[in-house]
């Protein structure tokens, strides 16, 4: 009897990386909306300090984390690799 052979691994589905990547795009898109919102707007973050102290530490935060979990996700990929070469 012969065994089947199910053929190549097949990669993460497309929905998983865009998953992990939509925290990089938030990220990303209020950092060049808080940078916008200052030229055009001045004004509103003198009158509004906490808020403008606040917002780009949960901007950092989040950039933090996008980028500790691609790093994080990289280094379990390539020690799956590993692992399977051996």
């Amino acid at each position: 009897m012969r065994r089947h052979d199910p053929g190549p691994r097949r990669s993460r589905p497309v929905e998983s990386y865009l998953r992990q990547t939509r925290l990089a795009a938030v990220a990303f898109a209020a950092l060049v909306g808080g940078v916008v919102s200052d030229a055009i707007n001045a004004a509103f973050w003198r009158r509004h300090a906490l808020l403008a102290g606040r917002a780009p530490s949960v901007i950092v935060v989040m950039l933090s984390v996008a980028v500790i979990n691609e790093v994080m996700e990289r280094r379990d990929v390539s020690a799956g690799a590993s692992w399977r070469s051996t």
